[in-house]
């Protein structure tokens, strides 16, 4: 009998003495916690103390970093390379030249303005065997040894493979037009054109590939259905920031578990807001949707100002955010149209019931109003404008080699900047004409991309509408984040807040709390 009152009494004890340690890293959490929120929060590096100062052994094994001013071009860090990830390429100034190619910090003078210093990270084998031949000491594995060089990286991972090639040579194309490299910027160019003719062939065969598996499965192409196509299919778009963004929301999409068909509508409708269609991208959507051919996709996707019919239902109510106001105008719908009233009738009917109500919100504008103004917008509507092609292909037209290789280096910078085509073309117009470089045949190709900017502001902007609900709030990487976010928003939601008035709400709180970050920021501008 004693010991079955022991084991209450040990069990009892146990629970308490458990409870009262949860409860005290409960009450102070900050300091007890062991988990950290990496990659925001880290952990301090500890000092290391193995008897030996740093100076006096060199054991460190971490990224490659190189003090290009110091690189005389010997290249016998190249040649050291088991794996070859180091590339180097220079111009030797000609022979008569007063071009100076700088002295090193050992004051020895350089004879070779190094044009390429790439090293490869994803390949490198951290064997250090590069550091060694080295005359000038200017390349080194970063820390330990080299700590008052350059610190520790010992974190450097990145997301694509493309990342990982750091380039550490900074001569720009003007010096190395004087140290007489225009064979040099010419072979480039001749490099980075096979590059593109063969991305062309390739991006050919694959569309060959495309249209005849579509043509074995007998999908119907006019009647737009969802074709058996994966995010592959985006390998087509030519610009690279146009396909990095497609291949984002193609994933959120699809997560979200949009079909084929709907998925093709986001891309579209997010590269029209970003004013990065072309006919490549148009070309892609269409193979998502179902459409092979180009012909009223195409015209309302690039020009925007064709007239296109209204369609109003029921259904189309059902974009309206909140669900106070979806049932208002449903149960309005419904009895307007028991009574035999037509389409413009029931939209003027729910605008004035819901202004009177105080709910005529943002979105229902959108449904609303392009039914009663269909009617008087045909009469006014503008000429279609077509679309200026404008690419990094379209510089292929300049004569001089020179203006090409800087037009085409500008380009390529902005691009990845993820500039849209309007703000390259104005700052290609601008550098070239410092350089004193604007002539003729550069000017048929910039004047239309700013021309057609500048007649798209007289004319009425079509406006793309932004799809924003509770599954957009997936998107924000940070769990806390997107737990605050959807707790504001079906709070909102459920009192009959339009959508504008709940991304105010949701921005507030966030800049609140000190967690408007960057990825919400994209969602709720």
């Amino acid at each position: 009998m004693s010991e079955y009152f022991n084991n209450i009494y040990n069990g009892i004890k146990t629970l308490i003495s458990g409870m009262s340690l949860s409860m005290q890293h409960f009450q102070n959490r900050k300091k007890l916690v062991a988990t950290l929120q990496y990659p925001h929060e880290k952990w301090p590096i500890p000092e290391r103390d193995i008897g030996h100062a740093n100076e006096d052994y060199n054991v460190i094994r971490s990224r490659l970093h190189v003090d290009i001013d110091d690189c005389i071009s010997c290249r016998m860090c190249e040649r050291a390379c088991p794996v070859d990830c180091i590339k180097i390429e220079d111009v030797k100034p000609k022979k008569g030249s007063d071009f100076d190619c700088g002295i090193t910090s050992n004051d020895t003078k350089k004879k070779l303005l190094v044009t390429r210093f790439s090293i490869d990270m994803s390949e490198c084998m951290y064997c250090n065997l590069c550091v060694y031949p080295c005359p000038e000491e200017c390349i080194y594995m970063v820390g330990g040894p080299n700590e008052h060089k350059h610190d520790i990286d010992y974190e450097f991972s990145k997301r694509e493979r493309g990342n990982l090639i750091y380039e550490f040579a900074n001569a720009t194309e003007d010096q190395i037009l004087d140290a007489g490299g225009l064979d040099y910027i010419e072979k480039i160019n001749k490099k980075d054109d096979l590059y593109q003719q063969a991305m062309r062939i390739q991006e050919t065969e694959l569309e060959g590939e495309i249209k005849k598996d579509v043509a074995i499965k007998d999908v119907d192409k006019d009647a737009g259905q969802d074709l058996p196509l994966d995010i592959n299919l985006l390998k087509q778009i030519k610009n690279r920031v146009s396909k990095g963004i497609a291949r984002k929301h193609y994933r959120i999409f699809e997560s979200s578990g949009k079909t084929m068909s709907e998925i093709a509508d986001g891309i579209e409708k997010v590269l029209i807001d970003k004013n990065r269609m072309s006919e490549d991208v148009v070309s892609v959507i269409n193979l998502l949707k179902g459409n092979t051919k180009k012909s009223d996709s195409v015209e309302s996707s690039t020009q925007g100002s064709k007239l296109v019919e209204v369609s109003f239902d029921l259904d189309s109510l059902k974009a309206i955010e909140s669900r106070v106001v979806r049932g208002i105008a449903k149960k309005l719908y419904k009895a307007l149209d028991a009574d035999g009233k037509n389409s413009n009738e029931i939209a003027s009917s729910l605008k004035e019931e819901l202004e009177a109500k105080g709910k005529y919100t943002d979105d229902v504008k959108t449904i609303i109003e392009p039914v009663l103004n269909q009617s008087t917008s045909s009469a006014t509507q503008p000429a279609a404008q077509p679309e200026v092609s404008f690419d990094l292909d379209s510089l292929k037209a300049i004569e001089s080699r020179v203006v090409r290789g800087i037009a085409k280096k500008l380009y390529k910078a902005l691009d990845d900047e993820g500039k849209n085509f309007n703000e390259i073309a104005s700052s290609l117009k601008e550098e070239l004409e410092a350089k004193g470089k604007y002539t003729d045949d550069v000017k048929t190709i910039i004047e239309p991309v700013l021309n057609q900017s500048t007649s798209s502001a007289t004319q009425p902007a079509a406006q793309s509408e932004v799809s924003f609900d509770l599954d957009s709030l997936k998107a924000i990487e940070s769990r806390v984040v997107r737990g605050i976010a959807k707790k504001l928003y079906k709070a909102l939601d459920a009192e009959g807040k339009s959508i504008n008035e709940i991304s105010n709400a949701i921005k507030a709180e966030l800049e609140s709390k000190g967690k408007y970050t960057d990825d919400v920021k994209s969602i709720i501008e």
